[in-house]
C-alpha cells in the first residue's frame, strides 16, 4: 500500500548524475562516444524478482526501489517506443538521433559535496537528459544503416568515426580534426549553426553554417574543431546547436 502523499516538483532535484553511473571516454576505441544519453536511474520503483537462488538475504517482494543502468535503460526503451508510436517511418538510428539532438544538455555532476553544482561534461551525461516531447518534434535526423554499422567494426578494419552519428570524438586531435555528417529534414525549414565551448582554447566551425531544406531533403555538414597547444593532454567538450528559423 502506498499512502497518500504530496507531489513535489523541484527542478533542482533532477538531472544530476548518479554516483554509480558509467562515464566516458570509451577506451580503447577513442572514436566511439559513450554514453549516448542520460535517463532516470536513481531510486526507481520497479518490478522485482521474488526468486533469488543465488542470495539468502534478498527481501522477497514483487516491487522494490532500485538504482542502476538496469533502471535507466527501460526509460530509454520506453522513450523510443513513444517516438515510434508517433513516427513509424523513422529508422532506429533516426529515432536515436532525435533523442540525442533534443536532449537537455545542461545537467550536473553527482560530486556536489561543497554545495556548488558543477556542470556535467559529455562523458558524464552523453548528449544529455532525454526529453521525449522534444524528440518527437526533431527537425533534423541522422541515419545509419545496418550495413554501415557492420562496415564500421574496428575489428574488421572499419572506422566508427565515419558513422553518421550525432556525436563526434577523437582521442588524437592534433591542431584540427573534422567529421562529415548528413542530416535529413523531418520538416521543411532553414537552420543556422551556433556553438558552445566548455573549455577555452577550442574553436568549432560548421560548413555550411546555414542551410534550407524541404522535408525529406538532406544536407552534408563538415564539422571542424581546432584546439590550441595548451590542451594537448586534455579532453575538451563542445557542442553544435542547429537552430531552425521558426
Amino acid at each position: 500500500t502506498i499512502t497518500p502523499s504530496v507531489q513535489i516538483k523541484n527542478s533542482e532535484l533532477g538531472d544530476i548524475a548518479g554516483v554509480f553511473t558509467s562515464r566516458g571516454p570509451n577506451l580503447p576505441f577513442g572514436t566511439i562516444f559513450a554514453p549516448d544519453v542520460a535517463a532516470p536511474g536513481v531510486d526507481i520503483y520497479a518490478a522485482n524478482s521474488e526468486d533469488h537462488p543465488w542470495a539468502d538475504n534478498i527481501i522477497e517482494t514483487p516491487y522494490t526501489s532500485m538504482s542502476g543502468t538496469s533502471m535507466s535503460s527501460p526509460h530509454v526503451a520506453g522513450a523510443l517506443a513513444l517516438i515510434y508510436a508517433v513516427h513509424k517511418d523513422w529508422t532506429p538510428a533516426q529515432a536515436q538521433s532525435a533523442l540525442m539532438t533534443t536532449a537537455k544538455h545542461v545537467t550536473y555532476k553527482d560530486d556536489d559535496f561543497d554545495g556548488v553544482k558543477e556542470r556535467s561534461d559529455f562523458f558524464d551525461q552523453g548528449a544529455g537528459s532525454i526529453r521525449v516531447d522534444a524528440a518527437i518534434k526533431a527537425g533534423l535526423l541522422l541515419n545509419i544503416t545496418k550495413q554501415e554499422y557492420l562496415n564500421a567494426d574496428p575489428d574488421q578494419g572499419g572506422d566508427p568515426a565515419k558513422l553518421n552519428s550525432s556525436s563526434m570524438v577523437s582521442e588524437a586531435c592534433l591542431n584540427t580534426c573534422s567529421w562529415t555528417r548528413t542530416v535529413t529534414a523531418a520538416a521543411a525549414g532553414s537552420w543556422t549553426a551556433s556553438y558552445e565551448y566548455m573549455q577555452p582554447g577550442v574553436e568549432v566551425t560548421v560548413s555550411p553554417a546555414s542551410f534550407t531544406l524541404a522535408k525529406g531533403q538532406s544536407q552534408e555538414l563538415t564539422i571542424s574543431i581546432s584546439a590550441n597547444i595548451h590542451l594537448v593532454d586534455e579532453w575538451t567538450h563542445s557542442f553544435v546547436q542547429l537552430t531552425p528559423s521558426d
